[in-house]
This record gives C-alpha cells, sequence and structure tokens, in this order.
C-alpha cells in the first residue's frame, strides 16, 4: 500500500512539473529545435505552438517566454560553437525578445479575438518581425523551415515559407484548441482557408527546354589553409578541380565558384589604390592597376587549354578605391570573368553576416574599434563590410543568372526582386566550413528549396565544403555532392522565362507583412476599463 502511494506521490509532482509554465515553455523549446532540418523530424515542430499556448494558459510570464526563447537560440545557434563558444549568445538573445513579444502579443490580442486567432497571430508575426528588423534581421529557424521536405513545399509557389509558417502557427494553434474545447469553433477557419487559396491558385510547372551548363567545384579548402595558403596554391586547387571535370565530363557554359573562391582583391579596371586593414589593425596599400592586371592574368591562366573558354562566376572581396586616407570600402562579391579574362561584372552580398563581416550600427558605438580587432586577431573576421550597390541578376551572353551569397539565403526578398528584375536562374555561392558538419548545411539547403518554389526558378549552391546542389524550380534536389568531399559537379541548369511569375512573387509574399500589420494594430487598441 505505501509502494502505491509512492508511485501516485511520484506521479502527481511529475504531472505538476509537466504542467508548469516553464517546463511547458522549454519543452517548446526543444521540440521546436528538433524540428529544424539535420536534426531529428520537421513535423515535430507543429507541437511547439501546443506547447507555447499551454504554458500561456497557466499564467507563463514573459521571463518565462524570454528564457525558454534563450535556450531555443542556443540550441538553435549550437553549430556556430564551431567558431567561438560564445557565438551561439548572440541569437540566443534576439530570440529571448522574439519569444517574450510572443506572449505579450498573445496576452494583448486574446483580449480582442479568439484565442486560437490570438496564438496564431501571435506566434507568426515576431517571427516575421526578426527577419527584418535587428541588426538587418534574422529570418533564420522559422516555423516552416523543417517543411522543407514535406508535403508543405507544394504551398510554397502561393503562400511561400512565410505563409507556410503561418499555416503551422495555426496547425497547432487549431490542435490545441480541438484539444481544449472538443468541438468546432469558427475561428478555425483561417487554417483550411489558407490551404485552399494555396490549392486553387497552384500552377501547372513550367516546362522549359533551355537550360545553362555549368560545371560546379567543390574544395572542400579548411578554414586553416583558407586563411593562411598563398592566392597561387589556393587557385591551383581550384584550377585542378576546373581541368580534370573537363577533361571527363566535357566543355561547358560555365564554371562556379564558391564564396570564398577568388583569392585576390576583386577590383575594377580604374585608378588608384586600395587600402586594406589588416587583422593585427595595421593598413597595406596596393596600385589597383597592378591588382586588376594580376586578376585577369589569373583568369586567363585557369582558362589556358579550356576550348572553348567558359564564364567564370567566383566569390571574393571586392574593394573599391581609396578615398583621401581612408580605409577602401569592401563588400562580398560574386564576380563574374568572360572568356578573356575581363571582369564583365560583380554583384553584392546584400546581407551582410552580423558581427561576422559587419558590427551593429556600424561599428559607430563605444568600443567598436576594441571589437573589430578583437575579432581580426582570435577569429580572422574583418566585419568592415559594406552593403554594396550592384545587385544581381548578371547576364551571361543572352542568359540572366540571379545571384545571391551564402546569408542571403534565408532572405526571400533577395531572389524574389531578382526574378522580377528578368533572372532565368540563380547561382548561391557559399562558404559554410567555419560551422564545419553541423546542421547549418542541411538548414541552408532547406532555405534553398523555399527559394526556389517561391521563384519559381532553379538554384545552383557552389559551396566550399557543402552542401553543394541543383535545386529545380519545383523544390527538388536534382543533385548534390557529398559535403567535406574535394570534387565536382556538371549539371544542366534550368532556365525558366523572366516573364514567368509565381502567385507568391506576384502577390502571396504580402500576406505575412499584412497580418503582421493587422496584428500589431489590434494589439494597440486600448483595453475598456470595467464598468
Amino acid at each position: 500500500m505505501r509502494t502505491i502511494q509512492s508511485i501516485h506521490t511520484y506521479a502527481s509532482s511529475a504531472g505538476r512539473v509537466l504542467v508548469d509554465p516553464l517546463a511547458l515553455a522549454l519543452l517548446a523549446a526543444l521540440v521546436r529545435a528538433m524540428g529544424l532540418p539535420g536534426w531529428l523530424w520537421g513535423p515535430l515542430t507543429i507541437a511547439a505552438p501546443v506547447l507555447r499556448i499551454a504554458g500561456w494558459g497557466r499564467s507563463g510570464g514573459l521571463a518565462v517566454d524570454a528564457t525558454a526563447g534563450m535556450i531555443f537560440g542556443l540550441l538553435v545557434g549550437s553549430f556556430m560553437l564551431h567558431v567561438h563558444p560564445i557565438m551561439p549568445l548572440l541569437p540566443a538573445l534576439v530570440f529571448a525578445v522574439t519569444w517574450a513579444f510572443e506572449g505579450f502579443l498573445y496576452r494583448r490580442l486574446s483580449r480582442f479575438v479568439p484565442p486560437l486567432l490570438a496564438a496564431g497571430v501571435a506566434l507568426s508575426v515576431p517571427d516575421y518581425l526578426r527577419g527584418t528588423l535587428p541588426f538587418g534581421g534574422l529570418p533564420w529557424s522559422t516555423w516552416a523551415v523543417g517543411f522543407a521536405d514535406t508535403a508543405l513545399l507544394e504551398i510554397g509557389p502561393v503562400l511561400g515559407e512565410h505563409g507556410a509558417s503561418l499555416v503551422v502557427a495555426f496547425a497547432g494553434s487549431c490542435a490545441y484548441e480541438v484539444y481544449r474545447r472538443r468541438r468546432y469553433h469558427w475561428s478555425y477557419l483561417p487554417l483550411p482557408a489558407l490551404l485552399a487559396v494555396a490549392w486553387v491558385l497552384r500552377e501547372a510547372p513550367v516546362e522549359t527546354d533551355r537550360s545553362l551548363r555549368a560545371l560546379v567545384t567543390q574544395p572542400s579548402i579548411p578554414l586553416r589553409e583558407l586563411q593562411q595558403f598563398p592566392p597561387d596554391a589556393l587557385l591551383g586547387i581550384q584550377k585542378r578541380l576546373v581541368h580534370d571535370s573537363w577533361n571527363q565530363a566535357g566543355p561547358v557554359d560555365v564554371v562556379l565558384w564558391n564564396e570564398s573562391a577568388w583569392p585576390w582583391p576583386i577590383v575594377e579596371d580604374t585608378t588608384g589604390s586600395v587600402r586594406q586593414r589588416a587583422r593585427d589593425g595595421s593598413t597595406s596599400e596596393l596600385d589597383i592597376g597592378r591588382a586588376h592586371s594580376a586578376q585577369r592574368s589569373a583568369a586567363v591562366d585557369l582558362f589556358a587549354g579550356l576550348d572553348p573558354a567558359p564564364w567564370l562566376l567566383a566569390g571574393g572581396t571586392f574593394f573599391a578605391p581609396a578615398e583621401g586616407d581612408a580605409i577602401s570600402r569592401q563588400s562580398t562579391d560574386l564576380a563574374l570573368f568572360d572568356s578573356t579574362g575581363r571582369l564583365a561584372d560583380h554583384a553584392t552580398k546584400a546581407h551582410p553576416v552580423p558581427i561576422f563581416e559587419q558590427l551593429p550600427f556600424g561599428g559607430r558605438f563605444p568600443g567598436a574599434s576594441w571589437l573589430r580587432a578583437t575579432l581580426g586577431r582570435s577569429l580572422g573576421l574583418s566585419p568592415d563590410y559594406e552593403l554594396g550597390a550592384r545587385t544581381g541578376p548578371v547576364s551571361i551572353g543572352a542568359d540572366s543568372l540571379g545571384v545571391a551569397i551564402c546569408w542571403d539565403t534565408p532572405f526571400e526578398e533577395v531572389f524574389r526582386r531578382q526574378a522580377a528584375m528578368g533572372a532565368d536562374a540563380f547561382v548561391i555561392a557559399s562558404n559554410e566550413v567555419w560551422f564545419g558538419d553541423s546542421s547549418e548545411l542541411q538548414q541552408m539547403l532547406a532555405y534553398t528549396r523555399w527559394r526556389a518554389v517561391e521563384t519559381g526558378r532553379a538554384m545552383v549552391r557552389a559551396t566550399n565544403n557543402g552542401l553543394t546542389a541543383l535545386v529545380l524550380p519545383n523544390g527538388e534536389v536534382a543533385q548534390a555532392l557529398t559535403p567535406n568531399l574535394r570534387t565536382t559537379m556538371t549539371v544542366d541548369i534550368p532556365l525558366v522565362s523572366s516573364k514567368r511569375a509565381t502567385p507568391y512573387s506576384r502577390w502571396g509574399w504580402l500576406l505575412l507583412p499584412l497580418v503582421t500589420l493587422a496584428g500589431l494594430a489590434i494589439a494597440i487598441l486600448p483595453t475598456r476599463s470595467p464598468a
């Protein structure tokens, strides 16, 4: 009898723990992290809204939400441990604020609308704002990213990743309400309405008989070698890969290299000098004329023996001529070299990585110089990159390629804008070697699949260590290379007419911004005092 009483006591204590608001919030953080690509299983994410709402119903406050958000951020940013142990704290702080705002917004909205609607909006709006506001946005680990390999991807051409995130948030809210009420309520309607719109407005896949043949290298050069090897040695690795593949697979139209592949400064044919800041804080100066000559000679040497010589699209650092005694403006660019080695065009990374490439507030805050020097000495980082005025797409003969670089991948507007400007397909150049063989590789591929269905364009990922892949306009991964293997692949990139625009590109992208405006407008309504 005493044993039975003890078991009952332990069970009661465990039950109280499981319904504790903090325990529910922490479990939501764990479940949502397990739904990320490269973790466990995407559909697990559906359980996270259920747990969040249950916690709010048990008087979980802002401190509880912020704590769980920080834990989620640490899990999300765990791949950054490969860079430095303190790095995961950066996303953790952002997610702490986001999760606290979710709880605040839910409590405000639930005063005016049914709890199901309040929860669906409260879980979606901060997720969207996080992708647009702090330090250029942190659109990472959205509600829908883990569903890239499920049937939910099929609503992408109409609702996109943002709309799919809204669907996931409302699905979790509906699941909780069904459990709580066990009966139908009109506030369930937004979920079937969203799915019905996506089904009715879906369009047949576009057939295309145009393609661009490309050779994509994956040099898999370790970080230490990237930072210490001389430029000639780095270029030699790429050259051997190109020539070996050319001899085996035959000629191609364009060679695609990763974000950090071009080892020399990228400069235009102009006058002046490039003034660079070294990691120890010292400066050096380089004549632009000499840099341009070396740049062209390297491209010509690469093409030697290749007939007909292809185009080359390679990532590197672009430098503008120095003004006075100032350091030259620099940006991460994709440089397009024609068959004669001439720099035909270049396009700039739209979103420099916070801390890694750009300090908050442009580095205009106390201690910025110390932080910049510390990042340079300890991690080899140079957070002086700027937003450039040049954007894609770039033209390869009669074809137009949209371009994106690494951290641009989660930002849907980078791709939507270039598709509207006539991009027939996209090249994403990236270097994930900073993060080892972590879940970050799978997450980048998942974002690429969402960008493909949103724009209706093929995507080629050219990376240093993976995941290098060809993604078709329907989001299917047609070809992929094994990560961390020095190799190449030759692909035929399907080209879609520049006149083709998906429903998402035309108007679907407006859905979540409109929901955000409506939700914030309702949240700021004054609460009536009881009579």
